[in-house]
């Protein structure tokens, strides 16, 4: 009687383990069906750091050893993030070429207390190190990054007139853009809502501006110029060509990436608290390519005609990223 009720209950779990293994097996090929044309083109780069350790990936940046020590001279790429438990967020450093984890740092305040912002955009400019922070963009000393006491603490900030979410340096300048999805609680001001000519709503912009590359700080409380965006935005790049690309994510749906042709553009002007500043339309009128992508697609880099794409998606906060492409940064080819 003990044999055969120990038959059943190998046979029962061996039933549950097999329906779980398909239903696996369903996802995963399911994400690459649904995707079909991202993963055609693309290519598996390296793994997402920190997954296992409770961290949640959100800013992702191309770096270039400028030869401050052999640490920094490792260095490729930048990738920061905040913890599942509220501990101090994370800046990781990663091996050029391979993306290797080569090791982490916590953030401080300038008080030493733990720095636990949201990190969603990280950036660097000459001696400083960039994050989108509550109502602009937070620094830091890059030589923090590689002095080897693994911390890094907030010496100042570039007020952007938004709560960014994301940032980029491009030719001096810092791009620093909102978010904005009302069901999930994030909504821009009224002044960011806007109706382009081509009458798409958008729905949050990116301000510019020009930095002082000795102090770190903006040259002017005015940005020098206005992206106006869709919601939903997480992270941008310029390509080599000069185009505007876009990452947008939610939760579970599907993620895109965005390219739009500045020369096709509508213009306007932007009031910004009270000076009237170059507006640029990002809309369907200068859309020029829309990939759709696998969900919680973050920050994006772009280097030479791919576009490098981390998500969240497996972090321990949720988890199915690891059942289906979210523990690899992917590489989407842009020809």
């Amino acid at each position: 009687m003990k044999n055969k009720a120990l038959r059943i209950t190998v046979r029962t779990i061996a039933l549950i383990l097999a329906i779980l293994f398909f239903l696996l097996f369903v996802v995963y090929m399911g994400e690459k069906i649904i995707f079909a044309h991202f993963f055609y083109n693309a290519d598996s780069k390296f793994a997402t750091p920190g997954i296992s350790d409770g961290y949640v990936p959100q800013g992702f940046e191309l770096y270039v050893p400028c030869g401050i020590n052999a640490r920094e001279r490792q260095a490729g790429f930048l990738a920061c993030g905040y913890m599942k438990d509220k501990s101090a967020s994370r800046v990781y450093v990663l091996a050029k070429e391979t993306g290797e984890e080569l090791y982490y740092v916590e953030m401080k305040e300038a008080d030493g207390s733990d720095y636990t912002g949201h990190t969603g955009g990280i950036t660097y400019y000459g001696m400083y190190l960039y994050v989108s922070g509550g109502d602009g963009c937070d620094i830091f000393l890059l030589k923090d990054l590689f002095d080897g006491d693994n911390k890094i603490t907030k010496v100042g900030e570039v007020k952007t007139g938004n709560n960014p979410a994301y940032c980029k340096v491009f030719d001096g300048k810092l791009y620093a853009g909102s978010f904005h999805y009302a069901e999930g609680g994030y909504v821009s001001p009224d002044e960011h809502m806007l109706t382009t000519p081509s009458g798409d709503k958008n729905s949050a912009v990116i301000t510019v501006f020009e930095l002082d590359i000795n102090t770190g700080l903006a040259k002017s409380e005015t940005p020098v110029c206005v992206y106006s965006t869709p919601g939903k935005v997480q992270g941008m790049y310029i390509s080599d060509t000069g185009s505007i690309l876009l990452s947008t994510s939610w939760g579970l749906s599907t993620s895109h990436l965005y390219e739009y042709d500045i020369s096709l553009a509508s213009v306007g002007a932007f009031n910004f608290e009270g000076s009237n500043v170059p507006l640029t339309y990002l809309d369907s009128k200068c859309l020029v390519r829309d990939v759709r992508m696998p969900p919680m697609a973050e920050e994006i880099i772009y280097i030479d005609g791919e576009v490098y794409v981390m998500t969240e998606s497996a972090c321990s906060k949720y988890i199915f990223g690891n059942f289906t492409s979210g523990r690899r940064v992917w590489a989407y080819e842009m020809a």
